[in-house]
């Protein structure tokens, strides 16, 4: 990586891998070699390593199963407490059986992802202003881009068609987060909704919110030695963005 394009990064932003048949080596602490994933573990749940149970670690890991892992993304302070850090709790939420939570999570990780998006890519939303619904250009104008976090002024459903239009996100990650983000409403908004399935609908927006994660934080290539550059310069435009101080 050049001078122009170096940045600060942390490693395994979902948290350590685990598999079931690690589980009862990394219990047993006389077991020297899960010493490190035990640290990782015990670190991640903020408890000491005595206090870890195999039924938190066994939720970790078919949570782990599902989740598509980001081997490096920024730490940049604004991306990890926003992004990183709900991307860890999202998965310490299910490891905890709190499949609700873990929903609420998820959806809430949705909207800093939409929201990040917005930011790092204003050029191109502006740029698509004028091809919109006529109602929904009134709503921009109304609103204004002026500012630099212009997108906390619109809902979800909003800031998903605006980058979908711009062609920011597909149309496959549109209708992703829009159903997690509906998902969430339907939980904690609608008495019908059977509680009974939440640790399935959990596990599965895990999935399904840790793949989107991957595709718009990942910083390495998928061949050895390379770097995700579309990524790259998405983190400079932020960064360029948020530490601009107009606005």
């Amino acid at each position: 990586m050049d001078d122009e394009n170096r940045l600060l990064v942390t490693l395994n932003q979902a948290g350590v891998d685990l598999n079931e048949h690690e589980i009862d080596s990394v219990l047993d602490l006389n077991n020297q070699t899960m010493e490190l994933k035990r640290e990782h573990l015990a670190s991640h749940f903020n408890l000491e390593r005595d206090k870890l149970s195999k039924q938190m670690l066994s939720r970790y890991a078919q949570a782990d199963k599902v989740m598509i892992r980001v081997s490096a993304g920024s730490a940049e302070e604004s991306i990890r407490e926003r992004i990183t850090n709900t991307l860890l709790s999202t998965k310490r939420c299910y490891s905890h059986a709190e499949y609700r939570a873990c929903i609420e999570m998820c959806a809430l990780l949705g909207v800093m992802l939409a929201n990040y998006l917005c930011i790092a890519d204003k050029e191109k939303l502006v740029s698509v202003i004028s091809n919109l619904e006529n109602s929904d250009q009134k709503k921009i104008q109304n609103k204004r881009t002026s500012d630099k976090y212009f997108s906390d002024k619109y809902n979800q459903r909003f800031r998903l068609m605006w980058l979908n239009k711009a062609d920011v996100i597909d149309v496959h990650d549109e209708a992703c987060l829009l159903y997690i983000h509906e998902l969430r409403i339907k939980y904690f908004h609608h008495w019908s909704t059977d509680p009974s399935n939440a640790q399935s609908d959990a596990l599965d927006v895990l999935g399904r919110i840790s793949a989107i994660a991957a595709k718009y934080l990942e910083i390495l290539g998928k061949q050895s030695r390379t770097y995700n550059q579309d990524n790259l310069d998405r983190i400079k435009r932020y960064m360029t963005a948020v530490n601009d101080n107009a606005g």
